[in-house]
């Protein structure tokens, strides 16, 4: 699966055209703050969407284009809205942690209030933990509908979270960014453009997308027929 994801980007006469752009975007990012973000997302959830649909669009389909300006704003948009109540969660649990050490003085909290703010920081660390393995899969439910609850189905996403194969392609989508994101932060040899490790985060974002939502895409079209 990994290498049929990595081979993924590179398929079609316009290849290079598409991660030119994409990584364009993550480059004009760095002078416009998010603006370009939202429409690499919204390219994101249109992979998504294509590799969902089959294993032929994994393993032998080019990637779509970046056509429809329009939709991708309004893909990127809702999927922005979906990270951000998956998010809100962990987010809450961390913010009134730190909300009670601010106001504690370093006596209580070598106490028990110690103990209570280690148990608010841990709680939302496994929180973010769950949320990052789970936001994968529901931003393909979504992709694959386009409607917003369906990022949020209770059986989809349980039958998926427990799918070992899931499991392996999110650990592996996670290690593709990973290394670009590294990669990025570390710059290019001096021969190289330091800019060019945006294309490869382009790149690894749209290998990792495949990955994912091949195997979560699986799990869509069981979850409906099982519903059906």
């Amino acid at each position: 699966m990994l290498r049929e994801a990595l081979r993924y980007p590179l398929r079609g006469d316009d290849a290079a055209e598409r991660l030119i752009l994409g990584g364009g975007l993550h480059v004009v990012t760095a002078f416009v703050p998010v603006v370009p973000l939202v429409f690499v997302v919204g390219y994101l959830v249109r992979v998504l969407n294509e590799v969902s649909d089959g294993p032929s669009a994994f393993r032998g389909g080019p990637p779509p284009g970046f056509g429809d300006v329009r939709a991708l704003v309004v893909d990127g948009l809702k999927a922005a809205l979906v990270v951000a109540l998956y998010a809100a969660g962990p987010l809450a649990i961390l913010l009134v942690t730190l909300g009670g050490v601010s106001g504690l003085s370093p006596a209580a909290l070598a106490g028990t209030a110690g103990v209570a703010v280690l148990a608010g920081s841990t709680a939302a660390l496994l929180a973010a933990l769950g949320v990052a393995y789970l936001l994968p899969a529901a931003l393909v439910a979504y992709a694959h509908s386009r409607h917003l609850r369906a990022a949020f189905d209770r059986s989809f996403l349980g039958a998926t979270a427990t799918d070992a194969r899931y499991f392996v392609a999110v650990v592996a989508a996670a290690g593709v960014l990973s290394v670009a994101a590294l990669l990025s932060s570390l710059g290019a040899p001096r021969s190289v453009p330091r800019f060019v490790g945006f294309f490869v985060l382009f790149y690894a974002e749209v290998a990792a997308a495949a990955l994912v939502g091949h195997v979560a895409g699986e799990n869509v079209s069981a979850t409906r027929a099982a519903s059906e």
